[in-house]
């Protein structure tokens, strides 16, 4: 995507997000070979746009003229393990396939289940675990991880449902109709953040959790890890406390 990006930029073309649009703006006449790039692209490009929040043309100009170092807060950059490898080699080759879309069901019982802190907890665990801001570049002969610092999940990332008013089988039905969506719809492995949350409540005190993952970024090893992290933040946090995050260089 950072290709195209300074393409258009080149031909003083901007474009940026909004909602499920891709808007433009140019001068002069738009070229056929970039309007046929752009419709071919058009859900990837609106992925990347959103996760950089580039929502305006002011946005998109001030994202490409950082260059490529800056704009993408890069802290790392490190050769993709040949497993990765493997794992995008096949999502760019069959990109339709849902293969290595991780999707984990995750109930949660509490007495009151406190949604923002539940993502903060998530947000907090993208500042620690680098792997939770990695992106890929294959745009060379090879794969790399990107690392980027700062934060790379956001509000978008979560999607909220109130099931409460439904009945117990109408919430099945709806939550294996949101569980299917989910599962066609694909990773921008060229954004950080590869990870989706669909927050689901039945009661005050009960909620349904669907996490969806690109297995590009976590195995069963370290699924486990992560999760106990998240819970270790969100109990601190609905105590008013502050939890010390302290960044994972293992």
């Amino acid at each position: 995507m950072l290709s195209l990006i300074k393409k258009l930029k080149r031909e003083n073309v901007a474009v940026w997000a909004s909602g499920d649009k891709l808007n433009l703006s140019y001068d002069g006449e738009l070229q056929a070979s970039i309007l046929s790039e752009l419709k071919e692209s058009k859900e990837d490009l609106l992925s990347y746009l959103r996760g950089f929040d580039i929502f305006s043309p002011q946005d998109f100009y001030e994202f490409s003229s950082r260059g490529s170092s800056s704009a993408l807060s890069i802290d790392h950059i490190f050769p993709a393990t040949s497993l990765q490898q493997g794992f995008i080699y096949y999502q760019l080759n069959q990109p339709n396939d849902d293969a290595y879309r991780v999707q984990v069901l995750i109930d949660y019982a509490l007495e009151a289940f406190d949604v923002d802190s539940y993502m903060d907890a998530w947000k907090l665990a993208a500042l620690k675990f680098p792997i939770l801001r990695t992106s890929f570049d294959w745009e060379d002969k090879d794969i790399f991880q990107v690392i980027h610092s700062g934060q790379s999940l956001s509000d978008e990332h979560f999607q909220f449902y109130d099931l409460s008013d439904l009945s117990q089988q109408e919430r099945d039905s709806k939550i294996s109709a949101i569980q299917g969506e989910d599962r066609r719809f694909d990773f921008d492995l060229g954004v950080p953040g590869l990870v989706r949350f669909h927050l689901l409540k039945h009661s005050a005190d009960y909620y349904t959790v669907i996490k969806t993952t690109h297995h590009s970024i976590s195995d069963g090893w370290s699924g486990p890890i992560l999760m106990r992290t998240v819970h270790q933040y969100y109990d601190a946090l609905v105590k008013g406390e502050t939890p010390e995050v302290e960044e994972e260089t293992a």
